[in-house]
């Protein structure tokens, strides 16, 4: 009888340690430290299954799209467009001078500032059908006093020649060099001492052409 009761109350306390085990491991919190496992892909594996299914690792396919670096023009296009200049025949019934209108300009010029200068550049150019930019870049090295000639380079395509220089021209280059300051190797030149441009020749004959009551556009070639 007391070994019986030795027995129930050994099996008593051994019961009573597995029910005190079994409710303190219930009784414990969830650490996360449970999911730092040594194996690779463990922890992803529980967070990916308490989220939702786990991936796989292969990338999922997307269709294929073409895409082509041809250009194409926009179907319309805003910008400034330049009118285009009319042609000369539109503007006058001749190409030329005469030689009372070539006097009338020089006669014009008188009142300029640089009035010697500007009348033998108007005279130069009537005498040898010189275009503003053969004017523009003529130097001394082309005119020779002695033989009295003019050694003209043309442009666009043009032939060289030499033109003979009469009297009052001739008298109105050496006056030209004399006075000239500063010295250039150009004949025509600013007060500045830069060759003459060829839209200041240009500005310079339109002015006098509206002076001597030419109606004619300065513009040249």
């Amino acid at each position: 009888m007391a070994k019986a009761k030795l027995l129930t109350e050994g099996h008593r306390k051994r019961g009573h340690g597995h029910a005190t085990r079994h409710s303190s491991a219930a009784a414990a919190p969830f650490s996360p430290n449970i999911l730092k496992s040594p194996l690779p892909g463990l922890a992803r594996t529980v967070g990916a299954s308490q989220r939702g299914p786990v991936a796989t690792g292969v990338p999922k396919r997307l269709p294929s799209v073409r895409i082509s670096n041809r250009l194409v023009a926009p179907g319309t296009l805003n910008r400034t467009v330049t009118p285009k200049r009319p042609p000369n025949a539109d503007l006058r019934t001749r190409e030329y001078l005469t030689e009372a209108e070539v006097e009338r300009l020089l006669a014009a010029t008188k009142g300029n500032r640089w009035a010697h200068r500007d009348a033998t550049m108007i005279l130069v150019a009537y005498r040898h059908g010189l275009r503003a930019s053969e004017l523009a870049d003529l130097r001394w090295d082309q005119v020779d006093f002695a033989t009295a000639t003019l050694h003209v380079r043309r442009v666009k395509q043009g032939s060289p020649s030499t033109h003979p220089i009469l009297g009052d021209e001739l008298r109105g280059l050496r006056r030209l060099q004399r006075e000239q300051e500063p010295k250039s190797p150009f004949v025509f030149t600013s007060e500045r001492g830069s060759p003459f441009t060829t839209a200041g020749f240009a500005r310079m004959v339109e002015r006098a052409g509206k002076e001597a009551g030419l109606c004619f556009n300065g513009r040249t070639g």
